[in-house]
């Protein structure tokens, strides 16, 4: 072999090495999760086992999504999606009836001892002591059954402990090979997510308890209220959907209570029109702090994965109580 072959030769080897094999070949199972929120924490259990697609994009509002074919196509050609259930994704509603083969839809939120009553209500969410026995469904099963409650389980980390487990469970079922390196990821991730918890409850602490009143666009924070001792009185939208419309008679109230309670920030999503709002806050002279909600923010802002989410909307809001 002369130079010039083996030179070619070696530069074949070396590019082939270099390039990742295709998932028929890579032995990687399809998996798909609908929002960035779900897909990181997939990721933190999968890791580079599986080949991961997430259907939302960074900043959009899970709750006005409209899903594509091309969706459809992605979620027909799945081994599993992971979804967080409880009504979020009503996107997927129009597109399941004509998923073909076998694809395994898993609810991550199925089962939570803690679930919100979904109450068209400014101040009271309830608790909810309903039992799911099963988180795995069939593509022909809807998700109706449990859209009677708040779908924003993810703004309390031990909520998402609950998640991990369940993908570790799903993940270990449809690809044994890689149980041991699921388990590992799912361990090493709950410890973060214990230590994400203690450090929210040491930060809630230096807010007086008397202090912790919440005013948000939507009922998103319920479950963050209940975990860390706040008390959210009013929204700007009655309902747990940011589609939900408000009455001139629910902003006549809300600004009483923001007046009663001497309320000095409206937290909204930032993936949401602020308008309503900033009508409110120049009504009332209060500030608006835009939180992360319902979706992550890109890999190069301020929360790129949902640990992250967390801190930045924590010391957002430390912020607005000084």
């Amino acid at each position: 072999m002369n130079k010039v072959s083996l030179r070619i030769l070696i530069l074949f080897l070396a590019l082939s090495a270099c390039s990742p094999l295709p998932v028929e070949q890579s032995g990687q199972i399809k998996v798909v999760a609908t929002t960035t929120i779900v897909g990181d924490i997939v990721f933190q259990v999968g890791g580079e086992q599986i080949d991961l697609t997430i259907l939302l994009p960074a900043g959009t509002d899970p709750h006005s999504f409209q899903a594509t074919p091309q969706d459809l196509a992605t979620i027909s050609d799945a081994d599993i999606v992971f979804l967080n259930g409880l009504g979020l994704e009503e996107f997927l509603d129009s597109i399941l009836d004509n998923v073909g083969g076998e694809v395994i839809l898993v609810s991550l939120s199925d089962g939570l001892p803690n679930l919100l009553k979904n109450e068209d209500s400014n101040h009271d969410h309830g608790d909810a002591d309903h039992e799911h026995d099963e988180a795995t469904h069939e593509h022909d099963e809807a998700d109706h059954d449990h859209e009677g409650f708040d779908p924003h389980v993810w703004l309390n980390p031990n909520n998402i402990g609950h998640w991990v487990g369940i993908i570790q469970e799903q993940l270990s079922e449809i690809d044994p090979k890689n149980s041991e390196v699921y388990l590992e990821n799912t361990t090493n991730y709950l410890q973060e997510l214990e230590t994400l918890d203690n450090w929210l409850a040491e930060q809630t602490e230096s807010i007086p308890a008397e202090k912790r009143i919440m005013v948000a666009d939507h009922h998103a924070w319920g479950y963050f209220a209940d975990a860390y001792g706040f008390e959210l009185i009013g929204t700007i939208i009655p309902g747990y959907s940011t589609l939900a419309e408000a009455s001139a008679g629910d902003l006549a109230e809300l600004e009483e209570l923001i007046e009663q309670f001497d309320v000095r920030t409206i937290f909204i999503g930032n993936s949401i029109n602020p308008g309503l709002a900033t009508q409110i806050a120049k009504d009332t002279g209060i500030e608006i702090a835009s939180l992360f909600t319902g979706s992550l923010s890109k890999a190069n802002g301020p929360a790129p994965n949902y640990l992250e989410m967390m801190r930045h909307n924590m010391l957002l809001i430390l912020e607005a109580f000084q």
